[in-house]
């Protein structure tokens, strides 16, 4: 798996806790709703950085948003392993 994964799987892992209501230790586990949050928040950050460091948003013209698209998209796609 791709290493910015792996570091936002890290960051939605819950440890060790009690669970009171069966009187068990739940281990480390992935909270995926936490897991594709961070996703989403990452995939945004980088449609935001890409259109800002590709278009002056005062004066944007139909090429530079095509291409701050498109290259939001690579750059997503190769932050998360893509191919």
């Amino acid at each position: 798996m791709n290493e910015r994964i792996n570091e936002l799987r890290s960051l939605a892992t819950v440890e060790k806790h009690w669970d009171a209501d069966n009187g068990l230790w739940v281990q480390r586990h992935v909270n995926i709703n936490l897991f594709a949050e961070l996703i989403a928040k990452e995939c945004a950050k980088i449609c935001l950085i890409k259109a800002y460091d590709q278009a002056d948003i005062d004066n944007i013209t139909s090429g530079h948003k095509e291409s701050a698209y498109m290259d939001a998209y690579n750059t997503i796609n190769k932050t998360f392993g893509v191919e």
